[in-house]
């Protein structure tokens, strides 16, 4: 086949496959839920990923710093605190 004549691939960004998924409500194939000594319960994945590649749909509930540390000192600790960044921002 020429050069000229090969089909493009169109593969999905990044940000449009993760759009998918959350549009869906529900997580890509792939995962399992395992539990850890001293550690607790924890997701593995059960398939090879690509570096960049969509992995979870997050579900939990989004409280601000402050509110996690007033929970936490509440609750006695629960030594599980997740922090995350996105599009530069860093959450709480």
């Amino acid at each position: 086949m020429a050069s000229g004549n090969r089909k493009r691939c169109s593969r999905k960004t990044p940000n449009k496959h993760a759009e998918e998924w959350i549009k869906r409500e529900e997580d890509p194939p792939g995962f399992a839920v395992r539990f850890f000594e001293n550690k607790g319960r924890g997701v593995i994945t059960t398939t090879a990923r690509e570096k960049g590649e969509f992995l979870l749909v997050y579900r939990g509930e989004v409280v601000t710093k402050e509110e996690g540390e007033r929970r936490e000192e509440k609750d006695g600790g629960t030594g599980y605190r997740l922090f995350y960044k996105a599009s530069g921002k860093q959450l709480w």
